[in-house]
């Protein structure tokens, strides 16, 4: 699938046939650079979220219409990396920068976030990548000094962490 840019799109952007397009998808790039991916995610009902690098959420439907978009709380420090729909319909964004996970509710309003910066458990250095197993407890992987997944529960309270800096099992 991959839709066309329009003329305007194109003229708009300043860019070739692939302006204001990310994975095949129209992001609303503009010549600053904004609306690229940095995160895709398949989600149900043939949705597609992506992390733009302007700091949205944008959600496409099946045919590759924006469906609905938001802003992330903050954005002005970094884009977030990560973006995962939860067993139970939230959406979490691994807020890179603000060394946080972010949740929102299927429509894109903010619900909570957890997390902070430090090396602690439940604590953060740019979390980058998340995801949720079949029991419900969200996994997120860490790069810069932890280099670690954490294990959280589905309301986002510590279980436990793995894995370091280096090649050695």
């Amino acid at each position: 699938f991959q839709p066309q840019a329009t003329k305007r799109q194109r003229s708009l952007d300043g860019r070739s046939d692939r302006a204001g397009r990310c994975c095949g998808y129209r992001t609303g790039c503009k010549a600053s650079g904004a609306g690229c991916a940095g995160a895709v995610h398949a989600g149900p009902h043939d949705e597609i979220f992506v992390l733009d690098n302007a700091g949205r959420v944008l959600v496409y439907d099946a045919h590759g219409a924006i469906a609905r978009q938001w802003w992330m709380p903050e954005y002005s420090v970094g884009r977030p990396e990560g973006i995962f729909v939860l067993i139970d319909g939230r959406i979490a964004v691994a807020d890179t920068h603000y060394h946080r996970v972010v949740i929102f509710d299927y429509e894109g309003n903010f619900l909570e976030s957890f997390g902070s910066l430090g090396r602690e458990p439940g604590e953060f250095i740019y979390p980058v990548k998340l995801t949720q197993d079949p029991d419900g407890y969200i996994y997120v992987g860490e790069y810069g000094d932890n280099d670690r997944i954490q294990k959280f529960t589905a309301e986002g309270k510590f279980v436990k962490q793995f894995g370091s800096f280096g090649t050695e099992p």
